[in-house]
């Protein structure tokens, strides 16, 4: 059940943000909202359900772009794979350690983005569009995990290890 508010919460947040791109005239891009909701999944959620999570997240940025590509399912789920890795090197318990982790997670997923879209467009439909908006990108992320931090925090809350361990 928490899964299907999770998700619905992420179909509320795309679709504002769509709305508000809309509204203003900006070019879509994608993973400035997302990336919170994806890093949230690799910081509390198992692997294979966070894994799910992050596909589908990835798949309605995909979806709201207007032509699916696959390309933000592949990063949605590569940021989740990559923030997995990061729990077990850093600590995230707070707030703006958690903006800061979407900030930079966000920002490696639309360089990433932006060189696989290089790779595979034609020369003339190529833009510098989504470089020349990663720091605007990157603080969207890092207010938009601000944001949906209480939110996540209270659908998902962090389990305390019971484990021992022993030097």
């Amino acid at each position: 059940m928490r899964a299907i508010v999770y998700l619905l919460l992420a179909l509320v947040v795309l679709a504002a943000q769509s709305v508000i791109v809309k509204s203003l005239g900006l070019q879509l891009t994608r993973l400035e909202t997302t990336a919170a909701f994806v890093v949230f999944a690799g910081l509390r959620l198992p692997g294979a359900k966070g894994a799910a999570l992050a596909f589908a997240i990835g798949y309605m940025a995909d979806v709201f772009t207007g032509r699916p590509t696959w390309l933000y399912v592949f990063l949605g789920v590569l940021g989740f794979l990559c923030t997995r890795m990061l729990v077990h090197w850093v600590e995230v318990r707070k707030p703006m350690h958690y903006s800061l982790l979407t900030a930079m997670v966000s920002s490696l997923c639309t360089l990433l983005g932006c060189f696989l879209s290089w790779l595979t467009a034609k020369p003339n439909e190529l833009s510098a569009w989504p470089l020349a908006s990663l720091p605007f990108e990157a603080f969207v992320a890092l207010c938009s995990a601000a944001l949906l931090w209480p939110f996540l925090n209270r659908l998902y809350p962090r389990q305390e290890s019971k484990e021992v361990y022993i030097h």
